[in-house]
């Protein structure tokens, strides 16, 4: 008897591989409003995900618990965790790497050649308080403060420093506080 020509067996076409579970082809589960926003609400916490997806809810560990239960929730839950926990991570691992000087060049090149002048003058604002310009007290800008009526008259007549307040000023005194209108 002759034998038969050997059938010749088709390529399988490549594609994408079918979920099976063990009753055959798993359906992708429909999402209900709820169920997205107690996705969405997940921080780690799956009572307080549920307290805030089903605000009316009774006993929102147990919902949060059953929900968990269903594998398209708890899932979506993990891979929300993860991501969560590497965004931190990433931002952890972040190196501050400006320093003192290259603020103090940055606000000196916006308050010479800023854009508007309302940024050249908060850049000046920003090195001011860097270097300490701002004035404490009327000292700070009023070089005769706590000088008496007769010091002025002398300055004001010689165009000289009295040798009162110069000898304060060497003594590391500096001009004595200004006194009140009624004590003089």
């Amino acid at each position: 008897m002759p034998k038969k020509p050997a059938k010749k067996s088709q390529p399988k076409k490549a594609g994408p591989k079918k979920k099976t579970g063990p009753k055959g082809p798993r359906k992708q589960p429909t999402w209900t409003p709820k169920e997205l926003a107690f996705v969405e609400a997940f921080k780690g916490n799956q009572s307080k995900a549920a307290k805030i997806a089903y605000p009316k809810s009774n006993n929102p560990s147990v919902l949060g618990s059953e929900l968990m239960a269903k594998p398209h929730i708890r899932e979506a839950c993990e891979k929300k965790l993860a991501a969560m926990i590497d965004e931190s991570g990433k931002r952890l691992a972040r190196v501050v790497d400006i320093g003192r000087n290259e603020i103090i060049m940055l606000n000196a090149d916006i308050a010479r050649k800023g854009d508007s002048d309302s940024a050249r003058v908060a850049a000046l604002r920003e090195l001011k308080d860097i270097f300490g310009l701002s004035a404490k007290n009327d000292r700070d800008t009023d070089m005769f403060a706590g000088w008496s009526e007769e010091e002025l008259r002398e300055f004001a007549d010689t165009g000289f420093v009295p040798k009162s307040v110069a000898a304060r000023v060497l003594s590391g005194h500096g001009a004595p506080p200004a006194q009140p209108d009624s004590a003089k």
